[in-house]
């Protein structure tokens, strides 16, 4: 199926929602869970996957992250980090990781929280986090986390 893609920032950047990702915009409008939480992962210049993190449950990021994100990146460990809600915050944790794991331009060596757009970057892959389908537009407009080349 087609994918809608909408240009941010005059054209500059673009972000792409396929159907899945459409339906899950609106299903999260009818049935909001405040606990919920969405990546939006970096597909070279655009924003493209998108991933519901769900609370109650460790979501591993890697390579080959079983029941979790698959990260096709040569600079991704088997598993890289993981995501998870403790209390009503979601963390990101590095799974001791060869290349590391950066939230916002900055290696993280502990469990951190993440909030609505920001910006994790493992090797050239960026994801976006989120707890609000509707300020994804707004915020992958301005997707700089202001670090150079790893």
């Amino acid at each position: 199926m087609a994918s809608s893609v909408f240009d941010l920032g005059g054209g500059n950047q673009q972000i792409r929602f396929t159907p899945e990702m459409l339906q899950m915009l609106f299903a999260q409008r009818e049935s909001r869970d405040d606990r919920e939480a969405y990546l939006l992962i970096r597909d070279g210049r655009r924003w493209g996957d998108m991933h519901r993190l769900r609370p109650g449950t460790s979501i591993p990021v890697g390579r080959v992250a079983a029941d979790g994100i698959i990260i096709r990146d040569e600079r991704c460990s088997r598993i890289h980090c993981e995501f998870y809600m403790q209390d009503q915050d979601w963390y990101v944790r590095d799974r001791g990781s060869r290349n590391g794991t950066r939230l916002n331009g900055e290696i993280i060596n502990v469990a951190r929280p993440v909030k609505n757009g920001d910006i994790i970057r493992i090797g050239h892959t960026k994801m976006m986090f989120t707890r609000n389908l509707s300020d994804v537009v707004n915020t992958a407009g301005s997707d700089d986390d202001s670090t150079g080349d790893e």
